[in-house]
Order: C-alpha cells, then structure tokens, then sequence
C-alpha cells in the first residue's frame, strides 16, 4: 500500500491543549513513515495557531469551519463527515484515519492500521477499523471483526464506506434522523476491524466535546487496556476473534449473518421514514 492511499485527519475545537498531546503523539506514530495530515479547526483562535505552527512540520493543510449557531452535537458530527470528504474526495486518499483532539495515539497505530488494511481490503465486508477497546487480557497485536458503529474518538474508514453512508441524503433530512441511527445500520452490513486492546486514551472526560461514552468508567477501561497496548513490540498484526464488552450489541463478524443484518437496515431505513411521514 503506497503512503498517499492513507491520510489522518484531527478534529479540533478550542482545545489547544489537548490538541497539543493528540499532535505530539500522531508525530510520534510518524516517526517511521510520514503521512499527510489534516486538521478541521472549528472557530480558529490564536492559541490554536501556536499549537499547529508548532507541529507544522507534520501538517498537510488546516481547514477553518465557523461553528455559527448550530449546536454541540451537530456540529461534532458536520465536522467529522467533512474530515472525511476532505480526505477521502477532495483529497483523494483511499483511507483516513480520523480522531478527535482529544486522543493520544499509540505508536504502533500507523503499522497497525496498514496491516490490517492489506489483510481486509479486498473484503467487501470491510467498513473500516476501531481503536478502542476495553479488553485488558488479549494479545495487542491482535484484532477481532465486529459488527459494530463507527468510534467517534477514534476510527478509520475507506473512501467505499464513505460513499455508502450517503451522506449527502443524511444532511438534507436536517437532523430529523440521528447521525448514529443512520450510519450504524450500514457499518453492521459489514464488519469493523477492532483491535483487541485500546490503541488511543481519550483524555475528554471533562472536554467540551466529551465522547459519547461520557461515564467515568469509559475512560478508565480504555486506559486499562491502553497500557497493554504500550507493551507491545510485535510488528506481526493477525486477526484473533475475541469477545469485546464494548457494549451488548457488539457481536463477531459471521458472513453467513450478512443478510440478515441488510435486512435489518432496510427495516430500520422503513421504520424512520415512517415516523417521518407521520410528523409531517
């Protein structure tokens, strides 16, 4: 896989700070291998500027959105979607790696990633790979398939999965339907690659953007198994299924379920439009 088919992009918001630790470690993660990167800054300040001229070495571009009246929620998920097409369409790299300011990377991601990468690529099924992970007792150069969301701190997906979210469809329903309830459907068609143990701490608890996991307890397994990773010296990355606690509906990849949960989505797609027509 050639440097240019993947790309990272941070998001930020008035956190210069954090976006300092989330910087210091993706340089880090680069020391190997440079790759670009994009940072979507939202309501650009000047202690943001000193933070990314800083790291200016290992910046790309920096995009500027204003964040207007729109709320905390909606403008978490805009920018995210436009990381995406900055990296996947305008850009034209086939992969991104998108995070949140408020992440601190593991220095095996970039190795992590490309491998898993050329061992799933020519699945359909692929939707993309998630770094999180509670699991403080497996191999931490291992990862599991699941059916499972896209993490929001953390995560990487292809241009193809890009394309299948219909975005564009989403951002024309104006909120009416959930972010979430719109692209979790179509990433369980397929399978997330997901590390069996942390491979980012998620330093938001008390962040204005504070993750959707916002309980304590979120943040203290991921740095749990975080401090697995760390220990890991193996360049070698295999897939090894392991039961991940995530959360209850997060099950291992079976192909022979692939119709299944298309058939789910179809019913979830009919079921939110239906609600719609009804409040119209």
């Amino acid at each position: 896989m050639t440097v240019s088919n993947l790309a990272v992009v941070i998001i930020t918001f008035n956190r210069n700070a954090l976006l300092e630790i989330c910087l210091k470690s993706v340089k880090s993660a680069f020391l190997s291998q440079a790759y670009p990167l994009y940072v979507v800054v939202q309501d650009l300040n000047s202690e943001d500027q000193n933070v990314l001229q800083k790291f200016s070495s290992i910046i790309t571009q920096v995009y500027s959105v204003e964040s207007g009246s729109q709320s905390k929620e909606k403008l978490i998920n805009d920018n995210r979607v436009l990381a995406w097409d900055i990296a996947l369409i305008q850009q034209g790299h086939e992969y991104v790696l998108c995070l949140e300011d408020d992440v601190e990377v593991a220095e095996d991601i970039m190795n992590f990633s490309e491998k898993v990468i050329t061992q799933n690529s020519d699945n359909p099924s692929f939707f993309g790979i998630n770094y999180g992970s509670y699991e403080i007792n497996q191999r931490p150069n291992t990862y599991s398939k699941l059916r499972y969301g896209i993490h929001g701190p953390a995560s990487l997906i292809s241009q193809r999965s890009f394309l299948r979210m219909k975005t564009k469809r989403l951002n024309y329903l104006q909120g009416l339907i959930a972010w979430d309830s719109w692209v979790e459907p179509i990433a369980k068609i397929g399978y997330m690659a997901t590390s069996n143990t942390a491979r980012y701490i998620d330093h938001g608890v008390n962040g204005t953007h504070t993750s959707e996991f916002h309980d304590r307890a979120y943040f203290e397994k991921l740095l749990l198994s975080y401090n697995v990773t760390k220990l890991n010296k193996s360049l070698e990355v295999m897939n090894l299924e392991a039961v991940h606690t995530w959360r209850d509906d997060c099950v291992n990849y079976k192909s022979s379920d692939n119709l299944k949960y298309r058939l789910k989505l179809y019913r979830t797609r009919l079921i939110q439009f239906t609600r719609l027509l009804f409040k119209s």
